[in-house]
């Protein structure tokens, strides 16, 4: 091979569908496709040795690093680049693939991740996926695989930085046949990697996010939403013992720790999702998830203040809103759609103007960020606040039902509702709802505090 040679490595399984588009897609820049098959029964091989790749089978042993650096040990490249089967390499001119491996500064690359999964929103975050071909360099952990603390380990030996890159990688997702089985898979690793690695925060951040039920920018505190918090509280403490030379390499951080708040908000104590981003800020720079994150802490933090304190809050809240609307280019990117930065803020923006009492500034902000995505439920859920403020109760009504009929997991349209009817008189109507969303939302506090409220059923309450 000529000198700074470059090896496309993979590991697939039954990925007839996908592997092909992405093998061709990096042939015009690699020098040889290395694909490590861990039990394909489909014509994943027929397609994968039709563009010339050398396939090496191995047994499946639920690790996934084990599968990776089979195919790094087999790869003759002077550099490895990374794809999976459901990715594509965007285009880039061979010249400009020779200059980062010419660099003799240089001993991985970070690549743009466009993760575009069909049904999901789509999100960008930065990754490592070209770096040197070196004998200690090697992927670790079975399951939520990382490259980087091997390479950061070869790094401080011999030299060599982390740089950015244009490489650009579209991440389209695969179909998943078996969802639930790939779940409850990747919680038995998980848990198994806590007992191996029990001084490793990122399998408590990881299985974290396997027990996660997000709506859009919120947690949702479902069944299991206290172990998940406690994985997250677990997993902060240790990151609070790394020294900086390891935090500078802990590219989750800023999303644990912006979860870590997001839920502290849905468990309904902002004062602590507030503690939480300032921590996170101050560990990790300025970044666009804490940066909205804190945004909603404090304007949550306002609705539970009084005088100054809420008039400050709700400024500096609607200040970094505003920010996210700027989209500062200079910000790190972080895994979040675009709705981060021109549909989310414009809901808190109005919900923020509404408390202060600007009905018309709130208004148009709903409509913006509706205007950027019709089907924005937390909008539509807005709108009704409005129509309650002028007393149009029964139009908020139908506002709600609306949201839900986009999307019956938005929480606040259920309980925007059972506020309406208990208004109206159809208590019983009301409990119906909130025994439903209880059901579903079991640790939201604000469900069992409205009934509580209510007065029992049988009581007088009449139906809708």
């Amino acid at each position: 091979m000529q000198k700074n040679s470059l090896s496309l490595c993979m590991i697939v399984k039954d990925a007839e569908d996908t592997v092909g588009r992405a093998i061709k897609s990096a042939l015009a820049v690699v020098d040889e496709v290395v694909v490590v098959d861990t039990g394909s029964t489909d014509n994943t091989r027929l397609i994968v040795e039709g563009y010339g790749a050398r396939v090496i089978d191995h047994h499946w042993n639920d690790d996934f690093s084990a599968a990776r650096n089979t195919g790094l040990g087999a790869a003759y490249g002077d550099w490895i680049l990374i794809l999976d089967a459901d990715e594509v390499l965007e285009s880039i001119r061979p010249v400009e693939i020779g200059r980062l491996l010419a660099d003799e500064n240089s001993i991985a690359y970070y690549a743009r991740i466009r993760n575009e999964s069909s049904g999901r929103a789509t999100t960008v975050y930065d990754k490592v996926r070209l770096f040197r071909n070196h004998p200690d360099i090697r992927y670790r952990y079975p399951i939520h695989e990382q490259v980087t603390p091997s390479i950061a380990q070869v790094a401080q030996r011999m030299g060599g930085e982390f740089l950015p890159s244009p490489l650009s990688i579209v991440h389209y997702g695969s179909v998943d046949r078996d969802e639930k089985g790939k779940k409850s898979r990747n919680q038995r690793l998980l848990h198994r990697a806590i007992d191996q690695y029990p001084d490793e925060p990122y399998f408590r951040y990881q299985l974290a996010c396997e027990l996660t039920v997000g709506l859009e920018d919120q947690v949702l505190p479902v069944k299991g939403f206290g172990k998940m918090l406690g994985e997250l509280g677990a997993a902060v403490e240790q990151v609070r013992g790394f020294e900086a030379r390891k935090l500078a390499h802990l590219g989750y951080g800023p999303d644990l720790y912006a979860r870590l708040a997001a839920a502290q908000l849905a468990a309904g104590r902002p004062l602590e999702a507030l503690e939480t981003c300032a921590e996170g800020l101050d560990r990790f720079g300025e970044g666009s998830l804490l940066r909205f994150t804190q945004g909603r802490a404090l304007l949550a933090t306002a609705e539970v203040s009084e005088g100054e304190r809420a008039h400050e809050c709700r400024a500096a809240g609607a200040a970094r809103m505003h920010l996210m609307l700027e989209r500062d280019a200079n910000l790190e990117p972080a895994p979040i759609s675009d709705a981060y930065f021109n549909v989310y803020p414009h809901r808190y923006l109005g919900e923020a103007s509404l408390a202060a009492g600007d009905v018309e500034r709130a208004r148009d902000h709903f409509r913006q960020a509706l205007g950027n995505d019709p089907d924005y439920t937390g909008a539509l859920c807005g709108l009704a606040s409005i129509a309650r403020t002028e007393g149009r109760v029964k139009d908020a009504l139908q506002v709600y039902l609306k949201a839900l009929s986009l999307n019956d997991t938005e929480v606040d349209a259920w309980i925007g509702g059972a506020e309406v009817l208990v208004g109206l008189g159809f208590d019983d109507n009301a409990r119906s709802w909130l025994l439903k969303l209880e059901a579903f939302v079991p640790e939201d506090p604000r469900i069992r505090d409205l009934l509580d409220r209510m007065e029992p059923a049988g009581m007088g309450a009449e139906t809708a």
